[in-house]
């Protein structure tokens, strides 16, 4: 799992230091990475082919500018925040990522070093949208990684549409923690919600990294959020799950 997940994160590595080789895109100022040490409160905001200075869509303003400006849905940001170090975090969104009926985020830290405390990362995007009835859909949120301190992670979908909100999520992953012989987690969860169509969404992402004094801790990882239309065969359990909670509720009331 170490050596895959090491693979994937140098190869995405590489494809988001080729964005800054292509020419220059309209920004979409709702696709914005945040990064806080929530112990000094210090704080990285990159929007998506933004400069330090411009403001997303609900009023944040960011303090760094996108290094991965040069493809539109590409974010990229390494440097300081608070007493942490990041070698290198992207994310990646629409129309980078993602298909019509598949809406995807995904967010890579190739290496958070240092620091002591917390380490939030946070990346949004909005207006997500599908073309047909959408209906039931699922919320799926993956993540792997290797960690010498905790990690734990969450994803959301927010139907009012919102950068960083949090109506609908899966649930929390982990904490993963890493130990001596093993740095190395992963993790899953969905949830299934009603759709309506047309109707516009935002999806987010959460990870926090806990760092502990007395050595050089390490952490990196990728986490995947996607919205989908959920298979025939996992639509049928569901509905079975609910004409059997209906059932007993009115077994309840009969005695």
């Amino acid at each position: 799992m170490e050596r895959t997940t090491g693979r994937r994160l140098i190869g995405i590595a590489a494809v988001a230091a080729a964005f800054l080789a292509l020419g220059e895109g309209l920004a979409e100022a709702a696709f914005v990475l945040k990064m806080t040490d929530l112990n000094s409160g210090d704080q990285q905001i990159v929007i998506d082919q933004g400069l330090a200075g411009d403001t997303s869509d609900s009023g944040l303003v960011a303090t760094s500018p996108d290094l991965g400006s040069a493809y539109p849905g590409a974010l990229l940001y390494f440097g300081p925040v608070g007493s942490f170090h990041v070698v290198m975090t992207t994310g990646a969104g629409k129309p980078l990522i993602g298909t019509p009926v598949n809406k995807r985020l995904d967010m890579v830290s190739l290496t958070i070093s240092g620091g002591e405390g917390e380490l939030e990362v946070e990346l949004t995007d909005t207006d997500f949208q599908f073309a047909q009835s959408a209906g039931i859909m699922h919320l799926t949120s993956s993540i792997g990684g290797t960690t010498d301190g905790r990690v734990t992670a969450q994803s959301f979908v927010d139907l009012s549409n919102v950068e960083f909100g949090t109506g609908i999520t899966p649930g929390l992953q982990g904490p993963f923690e890493g130990g001596f012989n093993n740095k190395a987690f992963s993790g899953f969860d969905m949830t299934m919600f009603v759709l309506e169509p047309q109707q516009l969404f935002s999806i987010s992402q959460r990870v926090t990294v806990e760092h502990f004094g007395g050595h050089d801790a390490t952490t990196s990882f990728d986490i995947m959020t996607e919205v989908h239309t959920p298979e025939p065969s996992t639509l049928a359990i569901w509905g079975l799950g609910i004409v059997g909670t209906g059932l007993c509720s009115r077994r309840r009331r009969r005695r």
